[in-house]
């Protein structure tokens, strides 16, 4: 993570790039005015361009999600005031200088669930004396509305959108905006005996620069032509551990790091991912269906099933998905375009589950017919549900998926409890 801290105008002219951008927003009312509390911004995120529009108004503090122009974002920021469905509000002032941090794919903070491509984080916080009193024992209640016991737990809910717990408290940033790098990233490194593939994905990876290197020094350093698999023969080298560097001149663009590799990166040395699928579909399909393994035999429609499972996968141990395979482990491979069946799953696990797992696909012919495979690693970040109202969560059981009872998402949300840095807001 690089970072510095730069002048507002920094902030205005990167948002000013960009036609919208998705807010989560809170306001409090002082007087006979609202004020600002906190602005969660995502730009440059395909996930929201479809983006949910809520607006939830109390007498004293209102929530609202929607997607903005930017250039109306922009003029909040310069002005200090704005208007939003007949509410006019006020921004408190806040400090000169806009913290800048640069993230890797895979991370998360407390204010946003994990992304896989690299972003930049800016934030920057109200002078203390212009931060709102609240009385702290005052319940949210209002005809139509979800009530809350006090502010803190609603906050948590609509802004965060999980629970408020013993000991939390408020993430500080009166202007908190991710700007999303999807233009070029690292998808994916797997490390065999003798070689390293790199995934490289995005619309702008050529020209970009791969630099591998470990224990023996720089051992790759090589110009990307084009973006996709990236196959490295390392002989006779120790890749126990290794770490991988995307640039372009004089700026890192993503990185993965092995070396004690961190809990928040993407890093697929092991998994339940085969070096080889064609190779291995023969003990797949011998397995039969279970904890970690399951079959559908066409691409997945508008129903939940196919999603309750991933995110089933996610919560447990992670698992396989074989698209094009009946359940009796018969293949009867994929009719339609492979490339749209792919996409087709990318859009709707991307879409509808919240945090996003980490997953990859891979194609391949077995009998003379196309299938797919939908590998889903263990999340760090449970627990992983549909985005419905309420969050919809399930896990594996005996080969079947199942809702979870409230003692397994209790025992869910303590896996991810000790970090206390790993938000996941769901779509509210």
């Amino acid at each position: 993570m690089d970072r510095d801290q730069v002048e507002k105008s920094a902030l205005i002219e990167s948002l000013s790039r960009f036609e919208t951008i998705a807010c989560r927003i809170c306001l409090e009312r002082e007087g006979d005015d609202w004020q600002v509390t906190q602005i969660i911004g995502d730009l440059n995120n395909p996930e929201l361009l479809e983006s949910r529009s809520d607006f939830h108004s109390y007498e004293s503090v209102t929530f609202v999600q929607d997607v903005f122009p930017a250039q109306e974002v922009c003029a909040w920021i310069n002005n200090r005031n704005g208007k939003m469905r007949n509410l006019c509000f006020k921004l408190p002032e806040f400090h000169d200088q806009i913290r800048r941090e640069r993230y890797a794919t895979g991370f998360a903070t407390n204010h946003f669930y994990r992304l896989p491509y690299p972003f930049t984080l800016y934030s920057v916080s109200a002078h203390r004396a212009d931060r709102p009193q609240r009385d702290a024992f005052r319940p949210l209640v209002k005809s139509g509305l979800p009530s809350f016991p006090n502010f803190e737990t609603a906050y948590y809910r609509f802004m965060l959108n999980r629970s408020y717990g013993p000991g939390d408290g408020i993430p500080q940033g009166l202007l908190v905006i991710r700007v999303a790098h999807p233009e070029a990233w690292i998808s994916s490194v797997d490390a065999e005996q003798d070689a390293v593939t790199v995934v490289l994905e995005g619309d702008q990876c050529e020209g970009t620069q791969i630099t591998i290197g470990g224990s023996e020094g720089v051992l790759v350093n090589e110009l990307v032509t084009r973006g996709g698999v990236q196959r490295f023969e390392l002989k006779d080298v120790n890749l126990e551990s290794f770490w991988v560097v995307l640039s372009r001149d004089d700026s890192w663009i993503d990185w993965r790091d092995n070396r004690g590799a961190s809990r928040r990166t993407t890093w697929n040395v092991s998994g339940v991912q085969p070096a080889n699928l064609s190779a291995n579909i023969e003990q797949l399909r011998l397995q039969g269906e279970n904890e970690q393994l399951e079959y559908k035999s066409r691409v997945p429609d508008k129903e939940d099933k196919f999603l309750k499972t991933v995110a089933a996968f996610a919560n447990g141990s992670g698992g396989i998905i074989l698209v094009g395979v009946a359940d009796n482990g018969n293949v009867e491979g994929i009719n339609e375009d492979v490339g749209k069946c792919l996409d087709a799953i990318v859009n709707r696990i991307r879409n509808r589950i919240v945090p996003l797992p980490i997953f990859e696909l891979e194609k391949c012919v077995v009998d003379n017919k196309q299938i797919v495979a939908v590998f889903i690693r263990e999340g760090d970040e449970p627990p992983y549900a549909l985005n419905n109202r309420p969050p919809l969560i399930y896990v594996r059981r005996h080969g079947t998926t199942f809702d979870a009872t409230p003692g397994e998402i209790r025992a869910l949300g303590a896996k991810n409890q000790p970090s206390g840095s790993y938000a996941r807001p769901y779509e509210w």
